[in-house]
């Protein structure tokens, strides 16, 4: 007699089971479990600039950590407002933005290099000046012009991402 609750049992679990299975949707049944996509965007920090072919710097390492499906999109020299256009007009860019589940982005030293480069010393006396120059008005308006540029190109960056992938962001980007 127990033996016969047992099976009805076992049966009636089987039921529920198979119901509950066949009211799944079709995506959720075949589902494979994938690698996630990981994008680096950015400068020659992300390029993995002067660094070997066989590690690209922590773009490598990351997807590696991750077993992810790599792509970086990163180029030496790129500032803020090439990333913008590139977010913006770039199939490629676009396409592989919105099928990415992870994105880092390396941007911002180009922003300010233009400022800098030019006060590189090459002498003593040249010492001097650049030292003058970087505590100079002149200086300190261009660098806080350079921030404002990119502080604007960074939220519109921020903002075409989110828009591109907008289903794929689990979190704020900060």
């Amino acid at each position: 007699m127990q033996t016969k609750t047992h099976k009805q049992l076992f049966a009636c679990f089987l039921a529920v089971l198979l119901i509950v299975f066949a009211a799944l949707p079709a995506e959720a049944k075949t589902a494979e479990i994938r690698s996630p996509v990981y994008t680096a965007l950015g400068d020659s920090i992300a390029s993995g600039y002067k660094l070997n072919q066989s590690n690209n710097g922590y773009v490598g390492l990351f997807g590696s950590y991750l077993s992810a499906q790599t792509t970086n999109l990163a180029r030496v020299g790129l500032d803020s407002a090439g990333l913008l256009k590139l977010l913006n007009s770039d199939q490629a860019t676009v396409d592989q933005v919105k099928k990415s589940d992870i994105i880092t982005i390396s941007i911002g030293g180009n922003d300010l290099l233009p400022i800098f480069s030019a006060l590189q010393p090459t002498s003593p006396t040249s010492l001097v000046a650049a030292v003058q120059a970087i505590n100079g008005n002149a200086m300190q308006q261009k660098f806080q012009n350079a921030v404002t540029h990119f502080g604007q190109n960074w939220d519109k960056i921020i903002a075409q991402i989110k828009k591109l992938a907008p289903t794929r962001r689990s979190s704020p980007p900060h």
